[in-house]
């Protein structure tokens, strides 16, 4: 989808994201097991947090990623097309002065924070995971019991120039 314009499609609660993003982060439910966690969770009616975010990221009327947070947490997204991470970082400013990090598939994270950055000012630092990637069938991630993270995860680290970072 080059040169489609992206949008970051805020919805009003966890419910009405499952209702537009459930079928596409269901198609790899397997690195969407945590957005569709946090979504369920939330999904009854209930205090949510007005602070949190459920967004889709879509182009061309079709949802190509998903970004979560739910303060104090990290901002979550999903792998979604380069160029849509400066159409994200308006509105998620919109609601955010600062994130701690964006934490998602590597080249998104990354250009995600860079957006970010690039938007609000500081720098922003890439901390891989790392693990013993095991290929089968399909390729699974194994990790010793004390650095239990998500196989291909990433998380960048964002912090106004200056800061010390949390490493």
């Amino acid at each position: 989808m080059t040169g489609v314009p992206y949008e970051l499609v805020r919805h009003a609660s966890p419910r009405a994201f499952l209702e537009r993003a459930e079928p596409w982060l269901l198609e790899r439910e397997d690195e969407h097991n945590l957005h569709l966690s946090l979504a369920y969770a939330r999904r009854d009616p209930g205090p949510v947090g007005t602070e949190s975010l459920f967004g889709t990221v879509e182009g061309d009327g079709e949802v190509v990623g998903c970004v979560i947070r739910t303060p104090p947490h990290k901002l979550l997204v999903t792998s979604l097309p380069s160029e849509a991470a400066s159409s994200i970082v308006e509105p998620v400013a919109d609601v955010y002065d600062e994130i701690p990090a964006v934490l998602g598939p590597a080249d998104s994270a990354e250009a995600v924070a860079s957006a970010w950055v690039a938007l609000k000012g500081g720098t922003s630092t890439s901390f891989p995971w790392e693990g013993e990637v095991v290929e089968g069938e399909a390729p699974i991630s194994i990790y010793p019991a004390d650095n239990c993270h998500g196989g291909r995860r990433h998380w960048a680290e964002t912090r106004a120039a200056g800061q010390q970072g949390s490493y």
